[in-house]
């Protein structure tokens, strides 16, 4: 982008903090934030995990070391930038990138990582809704930036462009609904919640397992001083993936080629303290037949691929790594667990409660949308 000065946005005041302190960096409002963009990874990474942290984003694939290992596997991610917010020198917003230039201006893509939903910026958790109204007031009085290009972003974010926005401006593209399980704070509390008959089954289910042979364990990358052991865990739960969607005669994004030197890099970093990478392993004997792959960050939990032998599909294994990895996330603290994009029935006997992802195209001058608009009527009806 061109080299114009940073513009501060100004937030609104609020009555009940009449002087818009910027003391609580994790509470109050920030009186106002100065926002520029940086080249890929300039920004600290110590500052920027402590920031992811404090976001208590849903998206985990905008940790640090998660967003340079995909950067290092996916040639559309080499231009990345980073859209940076400062309250009194503290980083307090942040948002990855693409720039798209034309003679007309330039279009930013919100950065989108493939597997990923949740897309929103990065900011403290109670003084995210403040920072991120700042960042649309900045980008409207940006003359360089035409238009925002989102994929899978969240309903709060749409919202609030809504809001800062004539909402002839924000075209909301495509939207996908995902599965997700609110838990609650103790294992007996959360099988409370089943209704009788469904908590019977699974109590058989468990029976039927430890009668047949079967035992469960999670590996934690925090436990794991020997990163050989993830890269294994990997190997495993990838083959059992392949394997259950071979038999049911399925093609599955997770063992592509690029998908999974994505997710070897990932297993390979060093043990991160914003960031848990967790296997639920079913095992028979000394052989593993069932595998989960998931990671955690605070009270947020990310379920990416599971995957079991299907000659033993009568055991439920499936429905018993789920169960186990629920349970081990209510004693870590967990409180949201993540079943992502997708209409899978097995997702539904876990939970009804769904949450929503945009795509959508934000024209950020009115001449800009005004010309898409009769673009698409003219395609539309010529």
């Amino acid at each position: 982008m061109s080299k114009a000065p940073d513009i501060v946005a100004q937030a609104p005041r609020s009555s009940s903090d009449p002087g818009n302190r910027a003391e609580d960096r994790e509470g109050g409002n920030v009186a106002s934030m100065e926002f520029h963009f940086a080249d890929a990874f300039s920004v600290d990474e110590a500052s920027w995990n402590h920031l992811f942290e404090l976001s208590r984003t849903p998206n985990l694939f905008w940790n640090y070391e998660v967003l340079k290992s995909a950067r290092d596997v996916w040639e559309s991610l080499s231009g990345m930038r980073i859209a940076c917010g400062y309250s009194d020198g503290v980083l307090s917003f942040l948002m990855p990138v693409i720039e798209h230039r034309s003679t007309k201006g330039t279009t930013l893509e919100v950065l989108k990582i493939p597997t990923a939903d949740n897309n929103e910026p990065l900011a403290p958790a109670n003084d995210w809704e403040n920072a991120s109204r700042q960042f649309v007031r900045y980008l409207l009085a940006n003359p360089d930036v035409e238009a925002l290009t989102c994929r899978l972003v969240t309903a709060r974010f749409l919202d609030i462009l809504r809001d800062e926005l004539d909402i002839a401006q924000v075209i909301v593209e495509n939207r996908r609904s995902a599965s997700v399980l609110k838990l609650p704070s103790s294992i007996d509390e959360y099988w409370s919640g089943f209704k009788s008959k469904t908590r019977n089954q699974l109590r058989r289910k468990l029976r039927k397992a430890t009668e047949n042979g079967l035992s469960f364990h999670v590996t934690s990358s925090r436990d794991a001083v020997d990163r050989l052991k993830l890269e294994h865990a990997l190997e495993r739960v990838t083959h059992l993936h392949r394997l259950r969607f071979d038999a049911l005669d399925r093609k599955s994004f997770f063992v592509d080629e690029e998908i999974q030197h994505f997710h070897q890099t990932i297993v390979r970093l060093p043990a991160m303290n914003a960031l848990e990478i967790l296997f639920t392993e079913c095992r028979l004997d000394d052989a593993v037949v069932g595998s989960m792959y998931g990671w955690r960050s605070g009270d947020n939990y990310v379920f990416l691929m599971i995957g079991f032998d299907p000659k033993l599909a009568s055991l439920s294994i499936g429905t018993l790594l789920i169960l186990t990895t629920i349970e081990h996330a209510i004693e870590q603290g967990v409180s949201r667990f993540d079943f992502k994009c997708g209409n899978e029935s097995y997702k539904k006997r876990f939970t009804k409660d769904q949450y929503e992802s945009y795509d959508l195209t934000v024209h950020l001058t009115r001449k800009a949308g005004l010309f898409s608009r009769l673009l698409s009527k003219w395609i539309r009806f010529r």
